[in-house]
């Protein structure tokens, strides 16, 4: 009578360690499955990292601004341009041989070949010799070599640091080109500079 009994008490006994094993062995398992859904979260919740900025957007620095020649009757003018999108634009068409106008009694004009971008371009506020607008109204680039004053649709473009006073001279064909080679403080440090072409500029009165 003894036998069956020592024999129940062995499969119960079996069945109990069986039933404590298995859930020991699952747990690594269940903590593994966790981490990893939690981890997917995270990754999926994560801020994605901001884009490096573009070369050539964005506004320009002091050292990044243009610099465009205007040569015509042996003189030459040097204009820094704002880095607006409309300079962009008359920048990005040059190099340019191109007919200069007279208007009013204070401007020289001249008509790009193509619209320029006056999106978050600034209007102008006015100013004086040597400032360089856009009307966007008549699609022509104004250089002016008397004072003016604000009006619709004028935006500005920069303003000339060098040979302002010659611009009042310029007629028939003049030519504009990117001024690559020369930096600005250079230009304001030295009544002398290099033109591209090799020729020295000397404003008048300093020879």
């Amino acid at each position: 009578m003894k036998k069956p009994y020592i024999l129940k008490l062995l499969l119960l006994t079996a069945m109990l360690s069986a039933c404590t094993v298995k859930p020991q062995a699952a747990f690594p398992q269940t903590v593994a499955a966790a981490a990893e859904t939690e981890s997917k979260e995270t990754q999926a919740h994560a801020k994605p990292e901001p884009a490096a900025p573009a070369p050539g957007n964005g506004p320009l620095n002091e050292d990044e601004n243009l610099l465009i020649l205007v040569q015509g009757n042996e003189h030459t003018i040097v204009f820094e341009l704002n880095g607006s999108p409309a300079s962009k634009s008359l920048y990005n068409q040059l190099p340019l041989s191109i007919e200069v106008e007279d208007y009013s009694s204070n401007e020289k004009i001249f008509y790009p070949p193509e619209d320029l971008e006056i999106g978050d371009t600034p209007l102008t506020q006015g100013g004086g010799e040597g400032g360089l607008a856009y009307f966007s109204s008549w699609g022509d680039v104004v250089m002016y070599y008397g004072d003016y004053g604000p009006y619709s649709g004028l935006y500005d473009l920069g303003t000339a640091i060098s040979g302002g006073e010659w611009i009042e001279a310029l007629s028939g064909e003049i030519v504009i080109e990117p001024a690559e080679t020369l930096s600005k403080a250079h230009l304001l440090g030295s009544q002398h500079y290099s033109l591209p072409d090799g020729k020295s500029g000397i404003k008048e009165g300093q020879e």
